[in-house]
């Protein structure tokens, strides 16, 4: 067979075609339909998740609490100074680790917020530096993947943001920043308004850059290779840094990679293996300066780029509608082929001026995505009518090929402002000023080609879509302290968001589809929302807390391209978070909880819609929804070499009511259909074990996950992702400066579908989790 990189297709541009897709919208394997569930049983329902949960988390402290005890029990036989060696090695992640979810320094068991922690170099240990080979580690945490590069996540079956050292990310691609590049990944659960202003219904991913140090210097440095079920060739792995203090003051800290993922996914219709494989390379430089206790600066330079192509794969191909084996696609002619390219500036200051603790963080993000999707369905044979030449005749209609290129190029520039300051030790004031603007310019090219040999005609049509946002906000977040174990937070934002919306059109698709407007007009929408945040909480020890969270989030509306019968905007998404959460550690940091139950009331949310009649996809309101649960993390280290760490989420996500002028969504769904991408039932537990082996430390690692069965976007019928649990391995040992690990993700081999295209695109196709990987990695560090 041959072997084609998809990467070196990208750069061609827009000149590269597929084929036509000539397969039956309805009609593939996975397809499935759920009707509406009994919603006057959910009280029920939703009072048996939280016994549940509140079993398993009593269960879970009773286990870990034996083993605590036996092992105390173990160690009372040591000398004094063994005990407290060994007692010191025993204090867990959970309770040692900082974090700034608040946008402060804090203890992760004194936020009063549900946030997980993702340790970024655990990541690169196991080679999952994709998004979609981690999201499944986070409680509540859902991934999506589709045509044009968009990726994104959801939390709580609601939009999630996300964000690079709090500088945000828009749009929905979402690019793998590669972990090597961070500390860690915060994930803050549940609506996070006042301080993080729009787009995050359900939460927030904040991934944080590794910072440089003054004290000495250091450098690291990681090569590995791995093999994937299936797979052509081997994938590789090589990164390195290095942290230089200049003086006392000052350091740097440069990082590279580059790296090479094994495509397993196979085209028979092009004789093709390994179509997806990709391969990425970049590079983080970051200066530290701190000239007084009052002062210090921080720069990010970041750049990475990653080429490849599309990982879905096909139930059958769309030329013959012949059935496709597993780890198979049908695309022709370089469809899927992507190059994302990700640069970013950050700048930090942070500064003590009147008493006040001020911070300044200025960022300028540039996100240039160009890809390839199959749009024959819409445009075939509109298309056919102009290029007759490239034309084939399909059920007696002659058709075209019509290939999809797109250019996005999406630049942020935000600067946020914070002050801090202590008032008689009673009350925290923490005040500041944002703003953003962001432009995201895209341009498509609809190519015209033969479906059967890849001929090219010519251009059928153009779109240009300019869509500048800017985002003006104030907030304010208040801390008082009424007693040393009882205060009160409470916080409000005022926002000012502004978009436009403009559809420019071009070549022979404006007389073929009688476009009276080629340029159509400017279509604005703004909104002023107001979100606000209430906390009590109370601590039974510095350890040990109860807390309440009022809070809400708003997603604002935007504009639809112009069409027939197509709404001109669509209006802003609200929502308001009830939840109760605990946290704490016991038994000499032995044992550590974190519990939440929520219920997110959603209003007004809005989803896509495909007209059939006029095969125009737009945004439409779709009414009110619910999203309820509860969430429970336990980690234990019941001796000072093993880690235990297990979670588990119930969640029931789902419509609640239509818009005041319907009686049914424009998508189909009914009362008490799910959201889209929730699981009702999600499940994690980890084991880490450390032993001495012939003077070195070896250690073992197993890691099994469950998700549950989910949803896709509301539409008729509607795709169903089976549920799905997957077991990951690793092994190795550390010896001095060196460490060595083997590492086996996705032991079991599954298929576990992440995702699926819309019903207007390529409803046959569905992305899934990465197959069983084999690799090995060797780290030395100085």
């Amino acid at each position: 067979m041959n072997m084609v990189d998809a990467s070196s297709v990208a750069e061609a541009g827009p000149q590269q075609t597929r084929q036509s897709d000539l397969g039956d919208s309805t009609s593939g394997q996975g397809f499935g339909w759920r009707g509406a569930r009994d919603v006057s049983g959910r009280a029920r329902s939703l009072l048996r998740i939280f016994s549940f949960g509140i079993l398993y988390c009593l269960v879970s402290v009773c286990g870990f609490a034996g083993g605590s005890a036996h092992a105390e029990s173990d160690e009372s036989d040591q000398t004094p100074a063994a005990a407290q060696s060994s007692r010191a090695e025993l204090a867990p992640v959970l309770t040692e680790l900082v974090v700034t979810a608040e946008k402060r320094e804090e203890r992760l068991l004194e936020v009063p917020v549900p946030v997980s922690v993702v340790d970024a170099s655990q990541l690169t240990a196991a080679n999952q530096v994709r998004l979609q080979d981690w999201y499944s580690q986070v409680p509540s945490l859902a991934f999506d993947e589709g045509v044009q590069s968009n990726q994104g996540f959801s939390i709580r079956g609601l939009g999630a943001i996300v964000m690079l050292d709090d500088v945000p990310i828009y749009g929905g691609v979402i690019p793998d920043i590669d972990p090597g590049n961070l500390s860690r990944i915060e994930v803050l659960r549940g609506p996070q308004g006042t301080l993080y202003g729009g787009g995050e219904l359900g939460g927030v991913v904040n991934m944080v850059t590794l910072d440089p140090s003054t004290k000495a210097l250091s450098a690291q440095v990681q090569s590995g290779v791995d093999t994937v079920k299936n797979g052509y060739d081997l994938g590789y792995t090589m990164r390195g840094a290095v942290n230089i203090p200049v003086s006392e003051t000052f350091a740097f800290r440069l990082s590279g990679f580059s790296r090479q993922d094994a495509g397993y996914i196979d085209n028979p219709l092009l004789d093709i293996q390994g179509i997806n494989r990709d391969s990425a390379h970049g590079g983080l430089i970051t200066g530290f300066w701190k000239p007084s206790d009052s002062f210090s600066a921080k720069l990010d330079v970041l750049y990475q780029e990653i080429r490849g192509g599309l990982n879905d794969v096909d139930f059958y191909d769309s030329l013959t509608n012949r059935p496709l084996g597993d780890l198979q696609q049908g695309y022709v002619n370089g469809i899927g082929p992507y190059d994302r390219r990700l640069t970013g500036d950050i700048l930090v200051l942070k500064g003590d001026i009147a008493n006040f603790d001020i911070s300044s963080i200025t960022g300028y993000l540039v996100n240039h995505v160009t890809d390839y999707t199959e749009t024959t369905p819409i445009f075939g044979t509109g298309a056919a009518t102009v290029f007759p030449q490239v034309a084939v005749s399909i059920g007696g209609t002659p058709t075209a090929g019509v290939p999809l290129y797109t250019d996005q190029y999406e630049t942020v520039l935000t600067q946020e402002l914070r002050l801090k300051r202590t008032f008689a030790e009673k009350l925290d004031v923490f005040i500041g000023g944002y703003y953003a603007r962001i432009r995201a310019p895209t341009r498509l090219t609809v190519l015209a080609d033969n479906p059967v040999t890849g001929a090219l005609g010519g251009v059928f049509g153009t779109f240009y879509l300019p869509t500048p946002q800017t985002e003006t906000a104030g907030f304010a977040d208040l801390t008082y302290r009424f007693t040393d174990q009882f205060d009160v937070q409470i916080g409000g934002r005022y926002s000012h968001i502004a978009n436009t919306f403009q559809t420019i059109v071009g070549g022979p698709y404006v007389t073929v589809y009688g476009v009276t407007n080629p340029v159509g007009p400017e279509t604005h929408a703004s909104s002023n929302p107001v979100t606000y945040l209430f906390t009590p909480r109370y601590r039974f020890t510095a350890d040990t807390m109860i807390y309440m969270r009022l809070a809400s989030a708003f997603q604002p509306g935007g504009a639809n391209a112009p069409g027939p019968g197509v709404p001109p905007e669509y209006g802003p998404v609200k929502t308001e978070n009830y939840e109760v959460g605990f946290k704490g550690s016991f038994l000499d940091h032995a044992l550590t909880i974190d519990t939440s139950i929520y219920r997110i009331k959603e209003v007004d949310i809005s989803s896509p819609f495909y007209n059939s009649t006029t095969q125009e996809t737009y945004n439409v309101a779709a009414g009110n929804a619910r999203s309820q649960g509860l969430e429970c993390t336990v980690q234990a280290r019941p001796t000072g070499s093993l880690t235990l760490t297990s979670w588990i989420v119930f969640s029931d996500a789902y419509l609640t009511g239509f818009p005041q002028d319907q009686t049914a969504a424009a998508g189909g769904e009914t009362v008490g259909d799910p959201l889209t991408n929730s699981s009702r039932f999600s499940f994690n537990a980890s084991a880490h074990q450390e032993f001495p082996l012939w003077g070195a430390t070896g250690f073992l690692e197993a890691t099994t996950g469950y998700i549950g069965e989910r949803f896709g976007p509301f539409a008729q019928p509607r795709q169903v992702y089976p549920a799905y649990a997957k077991t990951d391995f690793r092994v190795g040992a550390t010896y001095g400066s060196w460490a060595g690990s083997l590492y086996v993700n996705n032991v079991a081999d599954r298929r576990g579908e992440i995702s699926g295209d819309t019903q207007s695109l390529i409803p046959y196709s569905r992305y899934i989790i990465k197959p069983r990987a084999v690799g090995l990695l060797v780290e030395w560090k100085y």
